[in-house]
Formats: C-alpha cells, structure tokens, sequence
C-alpha cells in the first residue's frame, strides 16, 4: 500500500477508472525517513478535496492505492481482506448510469421487458397517460414478476403482501429508470405509487452496497429520503419497513422533529442504511453530529413533494443539506412531487445528470391536474354565511359519510371551528389537526383516521394534512377556506380519492375574496368531464366564455374606418338576409300547410309521412312543426375540452353481440351480427371555420384514422355541422358505403366520394355484400341546409333502422317529438334491441321543442318505439349549443325514467346499466362501450 498524491488526469465521475500511464506519479507531501502514520478506519479519513481521488467504498479522500486492484480507498478498513463479493461491471447497456451502485447492481432487462417493441412502449405509457423525457431510457415493465431476478425473492414476496401485483403508471417507468442508477424528476398525483416508485430500486442498490460491505451493520448510510412533514416520513418508513423485511443488513432511521433527538442519535450510531427525514431535523443532526450521519457515504438521494418543501419555507435547509455533500461523489437523484413549479425545476435541475422526467395523469404545462377520481363540488358562499352552509352539508345524509375531512387556512381558524362544530353537534366526534399539536397526537389522530371503523367523524386541519399523507377511507373532503394556489388546491382534493381508486367528493367554498383565482381555476375545472365537476355557481360560469375566437378577428388591429364600413356592410347585409328569409319562409309555409291539408284523410304512415317538396325544397308534413327564423338561431358557444375514454376498436370490431359506444353529439359506433355502423360522423369542432362555432366540450377519443379498417357503412341523418364532419367523409372516402338522404348525393360528389346510396323516407335497402342486412330511411322531423343560409331544406332529414334477421337497431337523427310517427316506425320494425335516441338541446323551449327532444319527449319516443330492449340518450354534452346545462340532459333522464318506470323496477335496477330483457333508457360514459348480451 502506498501513499501518494497523484497529479494525472482522472475522471472524477468514475472512481474506478484506470490512471492514465503516460502521466508521472508524484509523491504527496512526506518528509524521508518519515513514514506517515496510517489511517485505520474510514471515520479517520477527511472528505475529498476537488479534483482529488475519492475511496471506491465510501467517497471519502482516496489517499491509497490497493496493489491488488489498483483502486483508490481512504483507510485500511479497505484493504484488510481481498474480497470482492460482488464484480463491478462496465457499462454493459447505455441506461446503466456510472455511479457505484448501479454497476454493483448491474440492471439489465429480462427478456419479458426487453423484447418489447417501441410501439408496444409506447402504447403502454399511453395507456397510463405517462410522458417520458430523456435519452437511453430503459423499458416499463407491467408486473413486479417481470423483474423477479432483480427484486430478489424476498423483496418480490414483500411487494406481493402489500397487495401489489401490477405495477401504476408511475412505478412501470421510475422503477426500471431507478434501478438503472438514473437520476429521475417525476410529476404525479396523489395515490399514483410514487413511494414504492423510489423505494424499490432503493432496496435492491441497498442489497448491492451492503454485500460489497459484508453487511456490516455500521456500513452506510446509502440514502436519504427528505420530505416536508413528519406524517410524510412516518409513511414513507412504515413502507419502507414493510418492503425491506426480511433483507439482510437494511436498516431505517427516522429523525424528524417532535420526537427525543437522542433515540434518533442513537439508532444512527448503531448502524441504518437508509435515512428518512424532514429538513430541519436532517440540517441538524448533519450540522452537529457529522460522523454519525455519513453524508459521503450517501448514493442516493430523495426529494419528496418538493413543492411542498419550498412553498412551507424549507427551500433554504434543503440547499444548505446538499451544499454538505462532497462534490467528488457521483450520486442518483430522485425528485417527486405532484406539481412542481418553474423557478424550482430550474434550481433542482442542475444537480441532476442526466435525467429522465416523467409526467404522468397529462400534467398541464400552465394550469395543474386535478384528480379525475373526485366528483368536485364548487360553492359560492360568503364568508358569514360559512359555518350555516358548512351545517347543512353536515346534516343531509347525502354528504355526511365519515370520517369528513375539513381545510382551513390557520391553526386558529381549526381551533375555532372544531369548537364551534362540538357546541352545535355535540353527537359528533371532532378533533382538530395543524402544526402545533405535538408528533404523538399528530400520529393519533393519523392512526384514527385510518381505521376501518374511524375514531373521527370530523378532523378539521391546516394543510399539514394536505399531501403526501394516505388517507384511504377519506370519502369527502371540504374546502371551508379556499387556498391561495390552485396547487394546494390540487394536493388537498387529493385526499378524498378511496381505497381502489374509487370515486371521493370534494366540496369547496369560493367567493370574491379568491377573485385572482377565478379564471385559471374555472380553466382548471374545464378540463375534467361533465361527471366529475357539478355546475359551476353563477358568478363562475362567465369565465368558461373563450374570448379568443371573437378577438382573433380584430388580432391585426384594424383602424376604425375599416371597423366602421366592415359593421355597417355586416349589418346590410343581415337585414336584407332576415327580410328576404322571412318573406320566403311565409310563403313555404303556407304551401306547407296547403299540402298537409290533402294529406290529412291518408291512413298508410309511408303515404301520410311521405316526404314532401315545395319550390325545390323539402318541409316538414307534420302537424307539430314550426318554422323558427334563421337569426333565432344563434346559439350560446362556450368552453374548453375535456378528458374521454378510449374504447378498444379492435374489441368491438371482433364482437359478435350488439354493442353501442358514443363519440359525442350523434356520432355513434354500433355492431350487430358483425357489421360495423358509424352514424353522423363528427371528429372535429361543429364550426364554419376555425374562428367561429361552438368548441368541443371533450375531444373525440379516437384518431379519424383508426375507423378507416374498422367501420363498414356510415348513417348521415343531415347536413348540419354537428352532424356532418366534412373531414370525416376526405379521410373515410369511399372506404365505406355512405348511406344519406335524399339530395345530399352531389355534395359528396364534389368531395370525391361516389360510394353513396341515397334514400327516401321509408325505403329500404339490402347490403350489398350482406343479404342479411338492410338499411331502411325513416322520417325525423327537423331541417337542413346550416352550411349555407340559402341552402336551406335543399337537402331531406331522416332517421334509420338497420335490421338483420335477429337485431335492429333505431338510429335516430335530430327531430322533434311527434307521437304518431314514432308510434308508426313501432308498429313497422318492433321489437328493437337497441336505439340511439337524442336528448339534448332542448332549452329554450320555445326555440327547440320542434327541432330537438327533450329527456320526458325522448322517454315518450322510447315507449311509442315499443320499448327497445336498450335506449341510448344521444345529442348532448358535447357542444354548448342551447340554454341547458351540459349536464342537465343526462340528469333529467334520470330522473324522468325514474318517475316513468318506479311502477314496474326497482331502484337497484335503476342504478345499473344492465343490458337485460328489461327495457331501460340510460346515457353511457363519452367512449364506453356497452354489450348487449
């Protein structure tokens, strides 16, 4: 052994790489004849300067060369037995990153991850809405069995008693990234997995280091977790100790506040592999007690919730904990969190090398991601009227599921209103929960609301309660006072998501006092489906309006002069338009009327309804219809798009039963006896053009692509925009049979598309390649021609019933209600399996009740039909066309079927879509699928 300092080139970032011979060896600084004393142990040894070696073992000042191997080591601890228990192998993939324990561990795919294609990567990834960023990124696996040679039997048999066989979205990727050494900043919500995600790999390079050290119990610290609150560390221990039980040499250390420093002391003088802890006791226990907590030896290190830990103030003793940390030592970096902001990844960045980000739930790149696994509630109640609302939501039933948790803004504010809670309901068992409370009572008043059967009906906190804390029987959670960022927003609904990912309730009270919130937390709110946020208060829903579309015309500025000519040609142009529309609608009109009037002694339904043609143009022959003028029409054009399922095409092209999944609007997918039909295809925003028109309240689910090798007709009702898609019949073309009513055949001419067949009201024809099916053309009372203004009802209207020799299915396009004529398509194609029923747009009443159904008129549809085996409400939530609520058609139907069937089923059939012989009426998830078996 000898002591040298040598002036080579050495890479710092790799302690084991060989020295460069061409390079003299110069002798550090000893007087002759004076040999220097040896250092014995490890704890002898001081840190590494800069560009000096660093121990191959701990990282310590590299002072000797083992002859043997020829690596650098700090003391004669290292050089006291030949051993090499475990071989460090080069970069045998380019994943492995180059620290220590990764080559120790030296991950390499089993075959089961490896042989996975890219596509097959990046649909999995997909599929658990995961976003990858960064070069050389190892594979996802799917189940923990995949990676048993890794894992080890134990740690596998661990994971498996924990109740974890598939792996979420978050552990498929950060698991694999993290055992190849990788440094990770990851993004996901509450409830995604991110403990386990750092905690396995951190076991398994654990089990790596302590076999290089021949599990000797004081070798380590190997890593240090840091999150923001002590309820934080305490979960991220017990899991911590519940996955490594059983491994040989690993052991836990808890310093947190609140708790005797000299147990936490003690226990890291006896030995612990991995560290877990908040800042302010980790600065400490660094600061003074330096030997006992070995930053040096640390190769891995976890940030936890670090926005948490900047927001609370914790910023600074984070920076001063890694400023102790030698500079020479190549660690692995993990950051987590559910949001992280700008001016903190930018800090954080730097530190890492090469890293691999991660996003999952599709983070926004300006405004946070709610859960979609809780139903949000938005109040507007002012501040005096809190604690009476606060009540009422306490006293219904509806609600009051325990344990109920309530966020307030301060630790008076939870004092007080567990007071005022306890003298109002004194049956109720109320505890107050914020930072003050000792670590012993924080931890029972954890425990009790984690209980199967909870100690608290009530728990009233600050937002110590508001991340990273499990809270798995949490069914409803209360905003009393708003917070002060949509990302505590974000962390404190989190909370409510239950065991198994089930549906949790989140109601918050919002009033002027959070004005700056306003606009991106509607925009926030925007984002999620029509099922998991209730109707927003009045004085929210005026920021759903997107002003965009209006301004984008006046984005160049224009000079007044060009406003003023342009308003006043505009507005010529419209009294001329309504003036002439007007006069020629009377006269329709009134031949309309003189045409009915011939018919009214005509029994035959096809002789009564047959279509009828005034001046070139089809009208309606139905007593119930009435013209509206066409400037009546402009409709309320609002908000942004929002997350949908995504249906298995290739499932439900291979189905042999009926099956019915809905796009929005009135585009439908539906099989029967293994014919594929697309009905009204509409895949982008019911517009004249990219400025006007109402946006999509959710995206299509599906690319237009992917129905090219799957649809086998196509079903137009008419030629409305939102019925309508003229990318739809480019991209589709003459790849399907396009069946569409009469007139409408040279619009598709035009486009390229000949594979048309045009019908009339109540004619029928047979598939060309399927004799077993036919495509009959019914009547629907409504009009046509929104493309132009002076295209009107040049084109017919209609519905249809596709039969087979066992099914039929009711595909019904816009109309009114008109009891005969549903009565007549009843006694001419009953029993129907299955209809598709419109029952949106319906309000106002005076403008709609001839052109669309409303849910009790679809209803009355549902029985004159003779009561199909299964109904689908269709039209609705989709686009901001009427005065209803997006959600009202769903939650009218519900109630009216209700009423209309209470004589004959009971409410648990009513709650459940089931597909029995009983007929039922129900709406269906945006892209899900329903199998009528």
């Amino acid at each position: 052994m000898t002591s040298i300092k040598r002036k080579y080139d050495v890479d710092q970032l790799d302690p084991i790489q060989e020295p460069n011979p061409k390079k003299p060896l110069v002798f550090h600084d000893i007087q002759p004849d004076i040999e220097p004393e040896i250092k014995q142990f490890s704890s002898d040894q001081r840190l590494a300067l800069p560009d000096e070696p660093t121990c191959v073992v701990c990282g310590k000042y590299g002072e000797y060369i083992n002859n043997d191997t020829n690596q650098d080591v700090c003391s004669h601890r290292r050089l006291k037995k030949k051993k090499q228990p475990l071989e460090i192998i080069g970069h045998v993939h380019d994943y492995v990153a180059s620290n220590i324990h990764a080559k120790l561990t030296n991950y390499q795919e089993p075959l089961s991850i490896a042989s996975q294609s890219k596509q097959l990567v990046t649909q999995m990834l997909q599929a658990h809405e995961v976003e990858v960023k960064g070069s050389h990124v190892p594979k996802p696996f799917s189940t923990f069995d995949q990676l048993s040679s890794v894992l080890g039997d134990t740690l596998l048999k661990n994971i498996e008693s924990l109740g974890w066989s598939m792996a979420t979205g978050i552990q498929r990727q950060a698991v694999t990234v993290g055992l190849a050494g990788r440094d990770i900043m990851a993004i996901a919500p509450t409830h995604s997995g991110k403990t386990a995600a750092f905690l396995i790999p951190i076991l398994v390079h654990c089990m790596s280091l302590s076999t290089q050290d021949d599990y000797k119990r004081r070798s380590g610290p190997y890593a240090m977790i840091m999150a923001p609150t002590r309820e934080i560390c305490n979960q991220i221990e017990t899991v911590c100790k519940r996955l490594a039980s059983g491994l040989r040499n690993i052991r836990t250390c808890l310093l947190i506040g609140g708790e005797p420093l000299p147990n936490q002391l003690f226990r890291l003088k006896k030995g612990s592999q991995i560290i877990i802890g908040t800042p302010g006791r980790l600065l400490d226990v660094v600061t003074h007690h330096p030997k006992l907590l070995r930053v040096w030896n640390i190769r891995m290190l976890v940030l936890d919730e670090v926005d948490a830990m900047f927001s609370l103030g914790f910023g600074t003793q984070v920076k001063q904990i890694l400023g102790k940390f030698p500079e020479t030592t190549i660690r692995q970096t993990f950051y987590f969190s559910a949001t992280f902001q700008d001016n903190v990844m930018d800090g954080l960045y730097k530190r890492l090398k090469e890293p691999i980000e991660l996003k999952v739930s599709q983070q926004l790149e300006v405004l946070p991601e709610t859960t979609n696994l809780v139903r949000q509630t938005i109040l507007w109640v002012e501040n005096k009227s809190k604690a009476k609302k606060l009540f009422s939501i306490l006293d219904n039933p509806k609600y009051f599921v325990v344990p109920i948790l309530i966020f307030v803004g301060s630790r008076l504010g939870s004092e007080f209103l567990t007071r005022a809670i306890k003298k109002k309901r004194t049956n109720l068992r109320v505890v107050a929960m914020h930072g003050d409370k000792s670590q012993e009572e924080r931890s029972m008043i954890i425990k009790g609301i984690n209980q199967t059967e909870p100690a608290w009906d009530i728990i009233v906190s600050t937002d110590i309660l508001a991340r990273g804390i499990d809270l798995p029987f949490v069914k409803l959670v209360i905003n009393y006072d708003m917070t002060t960022t949509l990302d505590d927003y974000v962390h404190r609904i989190g909370r409510a998501v239950l065991k198994d990912n089930k549906m949790g309730w989140s109601i918050t009270f919002i009033n002027n006092e959070h004005q700056h919130l306003f606009e991106p937390f509607v925009k926030m709110l925007a984002t999620k489906s029509i099922a998991q946020v209730t109707p927003l208060p009045t004085q929210l829903k005026r920021y759903l309006v997107d002003t965009q579309s209006i301004l984008v015309f006046f984005k160049q500025q224009p000079s007044l002069t060009t406003v003023l000519i342009s308003a006043v040609a505009a507005t010529s142009f419209v009294y001329c338009f309504i003036h002439t529309s007007t006069n020629a609608a009377h006269a329709v009109e009134k031949s309309r009327r003189k045409g009915m009037s011939k018919r009214k002694l005509l029994t035959k339904p096809e002789e009564k309804y047959a279509s009828l043609k005034i001046e070139k143009r089809f009208v309606n022959p139905f007593e119930e219809w009435t013209e509206i003028p066409f400037y009546k029409t402009v409709l309320f054009w609002m908000d942004k798009t929002l997350p949908v399922m995504k249906p298995d095409l290739n499932e439900i092209k291979t189905c042999s039963a009926v099956t019915f999944t809905w796009f929005g609007q009135s585009t439908c997918l539906m099989t029967m006896n293994g014919l594929t039909i697309l009905s009204d295809p509409v895949f982008s925003k019911c517009s004249i053009n990219d400025y006007l028109g109402p946006k999509r309240l959710r995206p299509i689910p599906c690319q237009l692509e992917d129905f090219i090798d799957t649809v086998d007709i196509v079903v137009v009702s008419h030629d409305h925009f939102d019925h309508l898609d003229e990318s739809a019949v480019y991209k589709l073309g003459n790849s399907v049979v396009w069946y569409i009513p009469l007139g409408l055949k040279n619009w598709f001419l035009k486009r390229g598309v000949d594979n048309v067949i045009e019908l009339d009201w109540w004619q029928e024809v047979t598939h060309e390649n399927r004799p077993d099916i036919v495509i009959a053309c019914v009547p629907a009372m409504h009009w046509s021609g929104s493309r132009t203004p002076f295209e009107k009802n040049n084109t017919l209207w209609c519905s249809y019933i596709i039969k087979s020799n066992t099914e039929k299915i009711f595909f019904c396009g816009d109309t009114g209600y008109c009891p005969d004529l549903f009565k007549a398509i009843g006694e001419r194609y009953a029993p129907i399996t299955l209809a598709a029923i419109p029952i949106g747009s319906f309000m106002p009443t005076h403008l709609m009740q001839h052109l669309h159904m409303g849910p009790q008129d679809a209803i009355k549809a549902h029985y004159d039909l003779g009561s199909p085996r299964l109904s689908v409400g269709i039209h609705w939530g989709t686009f901001m066309m009427s005065d209803e609520h997006y959600l009202a058609p769903r939650q009218v139907l519900e109630q009216a079927w209700k009423s209309y069937t209470e004589e004959c089923s009971t409410e648990d059939e009513l709650n459940s879509i089931s597909c029995s012989n009983q007929t039922k009426f129900t709406t269906t998830a945006f892209g899900q699928t329903v199998v009528l078996d």
